[in-house]
């Protein structure tokens, strides 16, 4: 399921990501997500904070940015295009 939720990048939304990604992983450990951010040094900070200051673990969670996901699917496009 392709869920987004948008904002401006402030504290607010910190506790609601971590809430969140709290929620989603809580019946299945396992359960893939993906977390798109604008930049690297975001990936960096909200690792940190997921797992460092709010204890989550990290696994199956991918973090990809902006260009890194048009290249995603790129990729995918161009493998489905194949015959």
């Amino acid at each position: 399921m392709l869920r987004i939720v948008t904002g401006s990048f402030a504290p607010d939304l910190e506790p609601a990501l971590i809430e969140e990604v709290r929620r989603l992983k809580a019946a299945d450990p396992l359960a893939p997500l993906a977390l798109i951010v604008p930049s690297s040094s975001l990936v960096t900070y909200l690792r940190r904070l997921l797992v460092v200051e709010s204890g989550l673990p990290l696994l199956n969670v991918h973090f990809l940015t902006f260009y890194q996901l048009a290249l995603r699917l790129a990729d995918e496009w161009r493998a489905a295009a194949e015959p």
